[in-house]
């Protein structure tokens, strides 16, 4: 009962935002025997919490973690989002481009702006030297 309560306290603070708070209570529901989706989604929300930190090693390290095992829509969705950009933020821009593709297939299923992917698509192309492919995303950004 307390580990539930716990993994609850930590998805509830991401939810109002106090994000430090959570990362202390999802690192120790991270230590409790979790079902796999329930191990899979608090991985998810503790890499939120790192990007919201902008502790971006740490974000990639847990949302990798995360979308390698099981995960409920909700944080699949919000994993290969957050985990795009802390990917971008380490330079690991092939990987950050994968992502925010993944994204831009299934934008509906994951209910994401359209428009927020295309201008992360936009800022990886460039950054990865593909002009005319970050000037197309720029300008899909701006028609959506």
């Amino acid at each position: 009962m307390y580990e539930d309560i716990q993994l609850r306290r930590a998805f509830l603070l991401v939810t109002l935002s106090q994000f430090e708070d959570a990362i202390a209570i999802f690192r120790e529901a991270l230590s409790f025997n979790l079902a796999d989706e329930d191990r899979g989604n608090a991985l998810a929300g503790l890499g939120r919490c790192y990007c919201e930190t902008d502790e971006w090693v740490l974000a990639k390290e847990c949302l990798g973690q995360a979308l390698a095992s099981g995960l409920t829509k909700e944080y699949e969705r919000q994993s290969h989002f957050f985990f795009g950009m802390a990917c971008f933020y380490t330079d690991d821009l092939i990987e950050a481009k994968r992502e925010f593709e993944i994204c831009e297939e299934r934008v509906a299923e994951f209910d994401l702006s359209i428009v927020d992917v295309y201008r992360w698509l936009s800022s990886v192309s460039g950054r990865l030297g593909e002009t005319a492919e970050s000037e197309r995303y720029a300008r899909l950004a701006r028609i959506v």
